[in-house]
């Protein structure tokens, strides 16, 4: 009997052993992007023990980046119900139904969260998100400034908090925000285009280029910055170099639309005999910036 028992305990301490070593496994695989690999280790968790939470919202995490939301949400319901407390998985439903355009139970599900968890700062972030893309805009602020109380050396929450002030068209706020976020990360890509984007907004040109030309340096191959770009030139009526900046945007996302758009009115623009003459246009080599732009590998 004693035997009996030793051997029970030992084989719940290999499977318990095996659980975690399929979830480790599945994590790394996820983090490197290997979502299917990551998925198929959390089959084999889960038939080791189908009540292991942890496991559900692995697996619901690997389906998010797979953007097969309804699989997610189903298996971050799963673990919720095994662990009402889970705040993690109340967050992740969240994040899907974000990504779903359902926004109103997005912003349930975020409050589910930061009911369970009154300092997590994700659940702040994304509910602010939605907020903002729902316009309202005061509970919005109202969400990063908690969040930036939380974690005030946080570059993303002081670039979201500027994308709420932009969308209000207060680009003086949505400035100093982006300004904060550039120097907390000098590499934050999205803020430099975004800042460019108000400088342009404010017809403060010459800025809006810089920023926007920063973009493209430290990206290769961005395409809304060649678009931002040109979109500069065009209003200062420099139809020339707005025309290369939208090709190579049109040759970066061959699908775009509104940038294909573009480039055909600033054609007409041309052919109309509304672009200054050659003569007048400085050497476009900044806008260009580099050959190898048009290598994709």
């Amino acid at each position: 009997m004693f035997y009996q028992v030793m051997t029970e305990s030992a084989m719940n301490q290999l499977s318990l052993f095996d659980i975690e070593a399929y979830l480790s496994r599945g994590m790394d695989y996820d983090d490197k992007g290997k979502h299917k690999k990551a998925i198929d280790e959390f089959n084999k968790a889960l038939e080791l023990n189908p009540n292991c939470a942890k496991a559900y919202n692995s697996r619901g995490l690997a389906y998010m980046h797979l953007k097969q939301y309804k699989k997610a949400v189903h298996d971050f319901r799963r673990a919720i119900n095994l662990r009402s407390e889970y705040h993690k998985a109340h967050n992740n439903i969240a994040v899907c139904y974000y990504h779903m355009n359902e926004l109103p139970r997005a912003i349930y599900f975020y409050s589910c969260a930061l009911k369970l968890k009154p300092d997590y700062v994700k659940a702040y972030q994304g509910r602010g998100i939605s907020y903002n893309e729902m316009g309202e805009y005061g509970k919005a602020l109202n969400d990063f400034n908690k969040a930036i109380g939380l974690s005030p050396d946080n570059a993303e929450l002081y670039y979201d908090c500027g994308n709420i002030f932009m969308a209000m068209k207060k680009y003086e706020k949505a400035i100093a925000n982006y300004d904060i976020a550039i120097s907390m990360k000098p590499d934050f890509i999205k803020a430099y285009n975004n800042r460019g984007v108000c400088y342009r907004e404010m017809s403060l040109y010459h800025r809006a280029i810089a920023d926007f030309t920063l973009t493209i340096l430290k990206k290769e191959g961005h395409e809304a910055g060649y678009g931002n770009l040109g979109k500069c030139y065009e209003k200062m009526q420099q139809y020339k170099k707005a025309e290369i900046c939208y090709q190579i945007a049109v040759y970066i996302e061959q699908s775009d639309v509104f940038m294909k758009d573009a480039l055909y009115c600033v054609r007409q623009k041309i052919k109309d005999g509304q672009a200054i003459s050659w003569k007048h246009i400085e050497n476009c080599s900044g806008v260009l910036l580099c050959g190898e732009i048009y290598s994709k590998s």
